[in-house]
């Protein structure tokens, strides 16, 4: 199984983007994300956001508000990242998991 780290975030911003096809993930397959905050800590705004140029991006799943975990499915685009539009502490990180290659 390919276990793909989008981004870690602990700070206001957008999170490393990753092309689908370099993370070892192909575009228009549908993956589990686990969107979790690894220290047990997070006081913000993270959300996962899918684009196909790299430009415009596309909000999916859930906001992430609070500490915790969320595992949500979605269906890739040729872009992934983890953008945090409000951040008070913590970190926030999302695996993407990929039973290919």
């Amino acid at each position: 199984m390919r276990v793909t780290t989008i981004a870690t975030l602990a700070a206001l911003a957008a999170g490393a983007t990753i092309t689908t096809q370099s993370g070892g993930l192909l575009a228009g397959e549908t993956v589990p994300v686990l969107i979790s905050s690894p220290s047990g800590a997070f006081v913000g705004t993270a959300q996962l956001q899918t684009s196909v140029d790299g430009i415009t991006w596309t909000n999916v799943g859930p906001v992430v508000t609070t500490a915790g975990a969320t595992l949500v499915a979605i269906t890739l685009s040729n872009y992934l990242r983890l953008n945090a539009s409000a951040y008070t502490s913590g970190n926030v990180s999302a695996v993407a998991f990929n039973a290919v290659g």
